[in-house]
């Protein structure tokens, strides 16, 4: 599936209103939430800390 959708996101490089941390992690922890239906406060500690660096 990452394969998929890798390409269809924006650069991992930073710059202008892009972020310089991985796409992958982020992703993850929205899907997670998905599939869940867990609220955000409810994430695994790995996923959490991927969601608040992105924010």
């Amino acid at each position: 599936m990452w394969a998929k959708l890798e390409p269809l996101l924006p650069p991992e490089r930073g710059g202008m209103g892009r972020s310089r941390h991985p796409n992958r992690p982020m992703v993850e922890a929205i899907l997670w939430r998905h599939r869940t239906g867990a609220p955000w406060r409810d994430l695994p500690e790995e996923l959490d800390e991927a969601a608040s660096r992105q924010g």
